[in-house]
């Protein structure tokens, strides 16, 4: 077989950089042997040159060759850029010139692609060269060239499913072990499943990015990713968790994305109360899983692991070795950019807020409910265990709109912390919103 060698550039040498230099090197042979591609990463971008380094403990892998100097991997001597800084800037900048010099991408920048995935697949057409992202999204699940380029077939009418690893391993932590959100984030943190800075994840911005691509791929119409309505786990409790088990469920973070009649794509974010039977609610720790429907196909499920540097790396050097072989050709089209859908599907909701004790407080719950022609089917009141002169307030309602649920308790709570989830009994039950 005629080897072809392939120089990569990597930007960046953070948790994902590391595993992708480990990953390549360790299965060079292999590459070599049987794809007939010799992956040498050549160049990497580090902000320090001189900083003290663990490397691999396998010796028979060589230190690679270290650059403060961007136009070192992206405009010299370089056959295929990796990126895996993240953020807008400088990423986006670089990941640009490297296309404009023609040398095929690989990146794992989710918010690089919900943001600008339009303009870079513009500077790649021109080019001729090819955008991949694999990475960008759900770790090793490789849902990006399912819909892409598996289902490119069908007509794919719904994605939804946990595509966070992070607030899965949190929510996950909470339930089995009873441990308060702070808590669970710390372990998560300890096994390097959570940033330094969580909050992208804890406030539902990386689904919410990873949705928006998801949405493009799917249907090539997207939407802002700061007006997609997005909620995030800080307002779950170790109350709600309990309240989720005595319902037979379990709460997850919901990422969801469809067309409606008149072809505005719905995406949303937030956390639902699946039941067990659910296909979602077995989905335990930093896992990913995603459902697909399709006219044709039906409902496909994929599921794998979606944090930590490995999967993410995996699904790079998918991308890296897909590129040594067509690293020329038709890049994706932009998609269009929509303003979403605002609207909910009828739902049965959970509902949680705090609130002082108060003799008028539950004839005021039924009357603002009653109003809003919301009925329940379960309304409890328990004392705060951490506030002795506070209660919190749980319900489950019938089928309504989440909007309509979120401004009512809102109005009750006068501003105090509050939850509003919907209960997913179907894929196609779109989750979310919480109002505080």
């Amino acid at each position: 077989m005629t080897q072809q060698t392939i120089r990569v550039g990597l930007l960046g040498f953070g948790t994902v950089g590391r595993a992708v230099w480990e990953i390549v090197g360790r299965n060079r042979e292999r590459f070599r042997r049987e794809r007939g591609v010799d992956l040498l990463i050549d160049r990497v971008l580090v902000r320090d040159e001189e900083k003290a380094r663990r490397w691999c403990s396998d010796r028979s892998l060589p230190p690679p060759r270290l650059t403060t100097d961007p136009a070192d991997v992206v405009e010299n001597g370089i056959d295929v850029v990796v990126e895996v800084i993240g953020g807008l800037e400088p990423a986006g900048t670089w990941v640009g010139r490297a296309l404009e010099h023609g040398k095929p991408v690989v990146t794992a920048n989710k918010k690089l692609l919900a943001s600008r995935h339009d303009s870079l697949s513009v500077i790649a057409r021109k080019a001729g060269v090819r955008l991949g992202f694999e990475a960008s999204v759900a770790g090793g699940v490789p849902i990006v060239r399912v819909l892409g380029d598996a289902l490119c077939g069908d007509r794919v009418t719904e994605v939804c499913g946990i595509v966070n690893g992070t607030t899965n391993y949190i929510l996950t932590s909470m339930a089995e072990t009873g441990d308060s959100l702070d808590a669970a984030l710390r372990g998560a943190q300890a096994a390097g499943f959570a940033e330094a800075d969580p909050s992208d994840d804890i406030n539902g911005i990386d689904a919410a990015e990873k949705i928006a691509i998801l949405s493009g791929l799917a249907f090539g119409v997207t939407a802002p990713v700061e007006r997609i309505p997005t909620t995030g786990i800080a307002q779950v409790t170790e109350g709600d968790i309990r309240a989720a088990r005595d319902l037979g469920c379990v709460i997850r973070l919901i990422a969801s994305a469809r067309l409606t009649d008149d072809g505005r794509p719905d995406l949303r974010v937030g956390p639902a109360l699946l039941p067990r039977a659910h296909p979602l609610a077995r989905i335990r720790g930093e896992r990913n899983a995603i459902i697909v429907r399709g006219e044709s196909c039906g409902e496909l499920t994929f599921e794998g692991r979606g944090a930590g540097g490995g999967p993410t790396a995996s699904a790079v050097i998918s991308d890296l070795l897909d590129l040594a072989k067509r690293p020329r050709g038709e890049c994706a089209p932009a998609w269009r950019i929509e303003q979403p859908a605002c609207e909910s599907p009828l739902a049965a909701h959970y509902a949680r807020f705090d609130a002082k004790p108060n003799g008028q407080l539950i004839e005021r719950c039924y009357r603002a409910l009653r109003n809003a022609g919301i009925t329940t089917t379960r309304f409890a009141v328990a004392r705060r265990p951490e506030q002795t002169d506070g209660v919190s307030v749980s319900l489950v309602t019938r089928p309504c709109r989440t909007r309509t649920l979120a401004d009512v308790m809102e109005d009750i709570a006068e501003g105090a912390s509050t939850l509003t989830a919907p209960i997913l009994r179907s894929p196609d039950s779109i989750p979310v919103r919480r109002s505080s």
